[in-house]
């Protein structure tokens, strides 16, 4: 399976000696979309560590990606913070995080995915399973294909937003790291229903507890 495109900067910062800026985000009360521009989050975090200008499905957008790992030793698992948010016209449209260090972390319980149904089940259901997402984004955008690989998920015309729960890691052997993650995102309609679902994964084996839903 290829490697997601937004790993490339932490497989560099782990081949390499750096471990990209520690940050710290609470995206629910940090990230508003529709509000929060360009200036609030780099008030809050500082200048991004990649820039990229993504022109498609009729979307003019500029992603920011804010990134950290920990140095990794032989045979070690490799924490890592991944922060990318999209911004169109300096406002913020959609933003995916992922945090694999300790307490508070973006793990989810993935098997619990099929609780949630197409054409039933309702923003308020997914909050119950899942709790807070840890994405979130308006429709159009690029930034979901952007994070997990240009064209990966077909969506549906009818969306109108999506919410994201993902979790990425590294298990470094040999000097070679190997990624690891999981996404599941919930498409809604304007009458917040969900209309679509998509699941990825490539992790066998749990090495992080996932977060416990508090609703």
């Amino acid at each position: 399976m290829k490697i997601l495109f937004s790993f490339l900067p932490i497989l560099i910062l782990i081949y390499g000696c750096g471990t990209g800026r520690q940050f710290t985000v609470n995206p629910a009360t940090d990230l508003k979309i529709d509000s929060t521009k360009v200036f609030d989050v780099e008030t809050l975090f500082g200048k991004p560590e990649e820039v990229k200008t993504i022109d498609e499905n009729n979307v003019s957008s500029k992603i920011h990606v804010y990134f950290y790992a920990q140095k990794p030793g032989y045979f070690s698992y490799v924490s890592m913070k991944n922060l990318e948010l999209e911004f169109i016209k300096n406002t913020l449209n959609g933003y995916i995080y992922q945090n694999s260090f300790g307490e508070p972390n973006t793990n989810f319980t993935d098997t619990l995915k099929n609780i949630i149904e197409i054409g039933v089940s309702k923003k308020n259901d997914v909050l119950s399973v899942f709790g807070e997402p840890s994405g979130k984004t308006n429709l159009p955008t690029n930034l979901i294909n952007y994070t997990l690989g240009l064209n990966t998920v077909k969506i549906v015309p009818e969306a109108n937003d999506a919410w994201v729960y993902s979790l990425k890691y590294f298990e470094d052997v040999y000097s070679t790291p190997k990624p690891y993650y999981k996404f599941l995102i919930f498409f809604f309609n304007s009458d917040q229903k969900v209309i679509d679902k998509y699941y990825v994964s490539n992790i066998t084996r749990e090495v992080i507890k996932p977060k416990i839903s508090e609703h």
